[in-house]
């Protein structure tokens, strides 16, 4: 018994250490630094042995050690997900003079070695209650009893009488631990999940969530199902009755180290297991038909398409070869990933299939033919990439944001090149467009801030909106065959000093050179009709324009803040322009010095 009774160096009388206080007989061993076994015996009743920090025990008989417990559960039943603490169970401790006392404290109390104890399905179970006194363990099994109220889950009902889990009822605490059963209230669980559209649509009331168990019979797991549950949810069990998982449904999900996808599996939607910061392991059970995993990456079955390597891997990657299709969102968000090797027969690279990359380069196999939109935006580590020649278009967003691309060398090949293609490449200096080109769409170069120069081949006949907003041309020559400029083409082009607009277009859109603050003169063609609003606000340079006689209207703050603006060439009469229709804020075209029936010296 020496594990739990102390052990005194000497003596101690009680008589000498006694106090009275009423009919309480205090020992009080404070400031003792040995203390040991203790054994006292009197008439007095609840007397109590003090230490230096706590009462050991409060008694009313001479033995203060503890020999056992016993404990019982002071409910029927807990509902699922509950977390029991000490103060659920009523524990009694036997003393070894006879004393039987009910611990009034949660304090030495634990469950299987935990602190709280839980269950996540219904049923009957056991659970080892332990109380820790004086360096001694005691322990006793407890049986318990757990079920799920009828109005625990919060659910929809399909047409076929299937149901919809849509998350836990806000009466009850989420759990830790989340059993998604086959049946709930008789009906036959068919999805985990609404069919949601964004991340509010996810599973509720389930934020305390750590892992997750779902019951065979189980088929669906909906879009969006558990999206943006973080740091929480650390593992999920995904049942083999399991045949689809929807959009998003993990996204965000940090907590998520690795994942197994089931035999039954036969979609998965785009993004699934997307921003899962920590996901390592992709792993696809060696049954399933319609996918596969290699080192933990997910591929289709035949292993042609790479279809996502977990945003946790780390270091270079060699895609094997037989792979021909690199999918949709396939490396997105893998910044720790220094080196990618792309082998001969790769044909295509898919939508954002590398965004949000930390590479500084990349090798593009010859074999690729087409390179899907934003296949490589916000990659902003990215200094230079060549395009091969069998290339024939540019996605819209494709180099979005990859602010340190410095060059590109774009292939003959080319016909198209998409919107915002390379916007926001901040330190791309010069490209030159391939002839096959007939477009440059609106927001192509758009905060291009170190592009000085760029060569438009003759066949473009259009530039879209915002095309080169906010970049640093100096000059520009713009094809005859052009017939449309987009509105803010070329706003906020504030080192662009000189610009020839084609014959071919009948309107200046809105903003097209507002902001161009170094534009000094301008020539509006004969064909334009009409100079739309803000077009050459704050061109705070510009010290004359020439308008040609068809234009019918100026629109509001076309000229506005064109301070230095002192001559109107204006190819008409008097007459014709009084009759001109000008909107407001245009005093300095107002307020100009008119030369009328201008013609070219």
């Amino acid at each position: 018994e020496e594990n739990y009774r102390y052990e005194l160096d000497e003596i101690i009388p009680v008589t000498s250490n006694a106090e009275s206080n009423g009919e309480k007989g205090i020992i009080n061993l404070t400031g003792v630094n040995n203390k040991g076994e203790i054994t006292f015996s009197n008439n007095k009743e609840n007397n109590s042995l003090l230490t230096d920090s706590e009462v050991i025990t409060n008694s009313m008989q001479s033995e203060f050690y503890v020999i056992g417990i016993e404990a019982t559960a002071k409910e029927d039943s807990y509902v699922i997900g509950s977390a029991l603490t000490a103060n659920d169970f009523t524990i009694t401790l036997y003393y070894s003079g006879g004393q039987e006392v009910e611990l009034q404290t949660t304090q030495g109390v634990t469950f299987d070695g935990q602190e709280s104890y839980t269950k996540s399905e219904t049923g009957d179970y056991i659970v080892n209650v332990e109380y820790t006194t004086n360096g001694k363990i005691f322990e006793v099994e407890v049986p318990t009893t757990w079920i799920m109220p009828n109005d625990y889950f919060t659910y929809t009902t399909n047409t076929d009488g299937t149901i919809n889990i849509t998350g836990i009822n806000a009466n009850y605490t989420s759990p830790e631990v989340l059993y998604i059963p086959a049946e709930v209230n008789g009906n036959r669980v068919k999805q985990v999940g609404k069919d949601g559209k964004s991340w509010v649509d996810r599973l509720v009331n389930i934020d305390n969530v750590k892992s997750v168990e779902i019951a065979e019979g189980v088929t669906n797991i909906g879009n969006y199902a558990f999206n943006s549950y973080r740091d929480n949810l650390m593992s999920i069990h995904l049942p083999n009755s399991l045949t689809s998982i929807g959009t998003k449904a993990f996204y965000n999900c940090d907590g998520l180290t690795s994942i197994e996808i089931p035999e039954g599996v036969t979609s998965i939607g785009d993004e699934v297991f997307g921003d899962c910061g920590s996901l390592t392991e992709i792993n696809v059970d060696s049954e399933n038909q319609n996918y596969s995993s290699i080192d933990g990456i997910l591929y289709n079955k035949d292993k042609t398409v790479l279809i996502r390597c977990p945003y946790g891997r780390s270091g270079s990657m060699l895609i094997p070869e037989g792979v021909t299709s690199i999918g949709k969102s396939a490396f997105m968000g893998c910044k720790g990933l220094t080196s990618i090797t792309i082998p001969e027969g790769v044909t295509s690279i898919g939508v954002s299939a590398f965004s949000y990359c930390s590479l500084t380069s990349i090798e593009i196999p010859e074999s690729v033919t087409s390179i899907e939109y934003s296949a490589f935006s916000y990659c902003g580590s990215l200094t230079s990439i060549e395009i091969p020649k069998g290339v024939t278009s540019i996605g819209v967003s494709t180099f979005y944001e990859c602010d340190s691309l410095t060059s590109i060398e774009i292939p003959e090949g080319v016909t198209s090149i998409g919107k915002s293609a390379f916007y926001g490449c901040g330190r791309l200096t010069s490209i030159e467009i391939p002839a096959g080109v007939t477009s440059i769409e609106s927001r192509t170069f758009e905060n291009c801030r170190s592009l000085t120069s760029i060569t438009i081949p003759e066949g473009v006949t259009s530039i879209g909106a915002s095309a080169f907003y906010y970049s640093g041309l100096t000059s520009i020559e713009i094809p005859k065959g052009v017939t449309s400029i987009g509105g803010a083409a070329f706003s906020h082009c504030s080192y662009l000093t000189n610009i020839e607009i084609p014959e071919g277009v009948t309107s200046i859109e809105s903003g097209t050179f507002s902001d161009c603050s170094s534009l000094t003169n301008i020539e509006i063609p004969e064909g334009v009709t009409s100079i739309g609003s803000s077009a050459f606000r704050y061109c705070y340079d510009l010290r004359s324009i020439t308008i040609p006689e068809g234009v019918t209207s100026i629109g509001d703050y076309a000229f506005y803040g064109c301070g230095h603006l002192t001559t109107v060439n204006y190819r008409g009469t008097q007459d014709q322009f009084e009759s001109i229709t000008i909107g407001s804020s245009n005093d300095p075209v107002i307020n100009a010095t008119k030369v009328y029936n201008y013609v070219d010296p």
